[in-house]
């Protein structure tokens, strides 16, 4: 599946951004930011180096989250 189909779906652009930028980047207990925090705290030297693993169901709840605030 493409970024496209996801979209079409209904997952906004900002969900899957904050659910992609999670996968390799450990923010403590904060699972939902914004744009404008993600682009104030992301910090390319905390990135994880394993593999990271893609989870639809998270990313439906982050979808959900974002929709919802």
């Amino acid at each position: 599946m493409d970024i496209l189909e996801y979209k079409q779906q209904g997952f906004l652009a900002e969900a899957m951004l904050n659910y992609l930028v999670r996968l390799g980047w450990p923010s403590g207990d904060q699972e939902i930011f914004t744009i404008d925090e993600l682009i104030e705290k992301f910090d390319l030297t905390n990135l994880n180096k394993s593999s990271a693993r893609f989870d639809l169901e998270k990313l439906q709840w982050v979808n959900q989250q974002h929709i919802l605030s």
